[in-house]
């Protein structure tokens, strides 16, 4: 299921900047990033399964595979065709 931030804190009944604070005071990095983290590295599990990009881009919730493309070629350093290339797919 698709959920932003501002869902995560309403969920927990805190507000986004607070939630924020504590996240990072046990992580490196915001809710948002650390959510995204979790989509890319399933979005190599779903390459490497045969996955097109935009069943990946579907599956993750991203709004078009472009977007998708972008996202991951900025936070990996590698498009999913060279991602997809460099595992022998």
């Amino acid at each position: 299921e698709n959920f932003s931030v501002d869902d995560i804190a309403s969920e927990c009944n805190v507000g986004v900047s607070n939630m924020n604070r504590v996240f990072k005071m046990y992580s490196d990095t915001s809710v948002a990033k650390y959510f995204l983290g979790l989509k890319l590295r399933r979005a190599c599990e779903l390459i490497s399964n045969g996955f097109t990009t935009a069943e990946i881009a579907d599956k993750l919730g991203f709004s078009s595979t472009a977007y998708f493309h972008t996202v991951f070629k900025r936070e990996m350093g590698i498009s999913p065709a060279s991602f997809r290339k460099s595992k022998n797919l």
